[in-house]
């Protein structure tokens, strides 16, 4: 039997008047053409588009990892951030307000120094082994025990914790302590795995740097370059998150020395993303390709005054000269190109204990000047006669160079009854905001006569070597305060080692009583007054000149989608809700 047949267009061409098969070709378009219209229609009617598993992002990051460990990454802006990712606390903040993570809920005792917290149940680490009160106890062990070095020691001193049972955990406090919940952020270890490690071997183990916790990600591999150094980290994603799976499959990070080079990739699109984007650099990004989200962050950026220091600066009227000869409408116009607001005190606006009414060192040159003068501090003035004495006669051309050299920075610059000159050292980060105040201050100081050398370094050296150490006369440096804006843990005598905050090592018995009784109290009105009764005291003191309050850029490819993040604690807080990112979309059915 002959088969049938089947007619193509061409075959049709063929066989067909031209008129008739043009009709035929005209008409079967608009047919096909309906169908796909009304099919696609059809398929968007019934079905939504909702995120998709999927895609990779990539982040820059300025710096280097060194211990991704929840009990070390006090001290590592960097570690903080991948922490962030590989681990989970039991509470944990989601742009708001501080909710369970790991916890399922927790009580608070009515003396308010109890707390206890129910641990979900049916997790495992990723080698299947159950998390448990153990591992929660374990993790606060550590911190407390002092041959661990943990920085978080200060923290949660003298807390004892109980586990009653598998899921429950006591954390009994020898007073109460209202950030306490905040602090509990901490990532927890798995015991199972850390209980073989001793203090003596914990700094070098590959656990640190190849961490096993309960995050949204989990690490995958990393590359370094040829000096040892972290060039790039990649984590996947937690398929078992309790908080439900991650949608972006894969984030790797590219680790930089400076913002320059950093922003370079970004502008090329070798990176997606830029842990922060310094404010003078704004204009350089393709805002059609990149979103720059400005968040909020309770941060205060000021000049911290060593009071320990062999200096001119432990005198209190230099330090009050020097508020007075400070322009922070200029810092904040040129350095940060306005991106932020002025402030006097440590405590920001709409916070409690906030005091638009704290006393203020407006910029008044004349005012520093004064003060200097009153002090002892004041210009020699050079008393050349033009006649040379028999030594001057004698001397070479070079010496008279030098003496002459000499007289003009007497002239210049104030000197005391010894004839010391007033001189002092700013040291800072190389990071561009801080540097340009350097800058800034060290011009209009010298206005009123004070020689002002800056010494900027990067930021890991000014971490590990001058901060840790407290080697610097004068510190322009950013603090961030938390959920809570307890001052406690940057202006307390206690937190003046190395481990600490109080980057002036301020020392005042009433300030430290204020503290430690706001520390206690659950009473907003209360706290409230104590802040500012703290606050007065530190003004009187002027261990700092606090500068401003800076916004945090955060720049992102338009590819992320579900960014909404406002506000943020501390800057690994942009990942807080990084399970609910997404890059790829798909439709589902109505």
């Amino acid at each position: 039997m002959k088969p049938k047949t089947l007619y193509s267009f061409k075959t049709l061409e063929k066989k067909l008047p031209t008129d008739k098969y043009k009709k035929l070709k005209f008409f079967s378009g608009i047919f096909l053409f309906s169908f796909v219209f009304f099919a696609a229609s059809l398929f968007l009617t019934v079905t939504r588009p909702v995120p998709g598993e999927g895609g990779r992002y990539i982040e820059g990051i300025v710096g280097y990892p060194r211990l991704i460990n929840p009990i070390y990454i006090d001290k590592n802006p960097v570690d903080r951030d991948l922490a962030k990712l590989l681990y989970a606390g039991l509470v944990k903040y989601d742009g708001e307000k501080i909710i369970p993570d790991l916890a399922e809920r927790w009580d608070i005792s009515d003396d308010q120094k109890t707390y206890t917290f129910y641990l979900k149940q049916n997790i495992r680490w990723p080698d299947g082994e159950k998390f448990t009160s153990n591992d929660v106890k374990f993790t606060f062990d550590l911190i407390q025990n002092r041959d661990y070095k943990s920085p978080l020691i200060t923290s949660f001193n003298n807390i004892k914790i109980e586990t009653p049972d598998e899921y429950t955990v006591k954390f009994i406090l020898p007073k109460p302590l209202t950030p306490f919940l905040e602090s509990l952020q901490v990532g927890i270890l798995p015991a199972h795995i850390w209980s073989k490690v001793t203090p003596e071997s914990i700094i070098l183990t590959d656990f640190n740097i190849k961490p096993i916790g309960l995050g949204p990600y989990m690490f995958k591999d990393l590359t370094k370059d040829k000096f040892g150094k972290i060039h790039s980290y990649t984590v996947v994603r937690n398929k078992k998150y309790h908080l439900g799976g991650p949608k972006i499959d894969k984030i790797t990070f590219k680790f930089y020395p400076d913002f320059e080079t950093a922003l370079q990739d970004l502008k090329i699109g070798s990176i997606d993303g830029l842990n922060m984007l310094p404010i003078q650099y704004r204009d350089d990004i393709n805002e059609r390709e990149i979103n720059i989200h400005r968040l909020q962050l309770p941060q205060y950026t000021a000049v911290f005054f060593n009071l320990t220091s062999d200096s001119p600066i432990k005198n209190k009227e230099v330090r009050r000269a020097l508020a007075y000869a400070t322009d922070k409408e200029k810092i904040l116009k040129e350095a940060i190109d306005g991106n932020g607001s002025i402030i006097h005190g440590p405590i920001l606006p709409n916070y409690p204990g906030f005091n638009p009414n704290i006393e203020k060192f407006d910029f008044d040159l004349q005012k520093a000047g004064e003060i200097l003068e009153e002090n002892g501090w004041k210009f020699r003035q050079n008393q050349n006669n033009n006649k040379e004495n028999d030594k001057e006669k004698n001397m070479s051309n070079d010496e008279k160079e030098k003496i002459e050299e000499q007289d003009d920075t007497l002239s210049k610059y104030r000197t005391n009854k010894d004839g010391d000159i007033l001189e002092i050292t700013i040291t800072t980060a190389d990071v561009p905001e801080l540097s340009n105040t350097a800058k800034i201050l060290k011009n209009d100081w010298e206005k009123v006569g004070v020689k002002v050398n800056t010494n900027i370094v990067d930021i890991n050296t000014l971490q590990t070597k001058y901060i840790s150490k407290r080697d610097y006369e004068i510190l322009i440096f950013g603090e961030i305060i938390g959920v809570d804006p307890d001052p406690y843990p940057f202006w307390h005598s206690s937190q003046i080692s190395s481990t600490g905050l109080n980057l002036s090592n301020f020392k005042n018995k009433e300030a430290d009583k204020v503290l430690e009784d706001a520390r206690k109290t659950a009473d907003l009105k209360a706290k409230n007054d104590k802040y500012i009764h703290f606050q007065n005291i530190l003004v009187m003191d002027i261990p700092a000149i606090f500068l401003y309050n800076p916004n945090y850029l955060y720049p992102v490819s338009k590819k992320i989608k579900m960014y909404n993040q406002k506000r943020i604690i501390t800057p690994s807080d942009r990942f807080a809700n990084i399970e609910k990112w997404y890059i790829n979309v798909k439709r589902v059915l109505k």
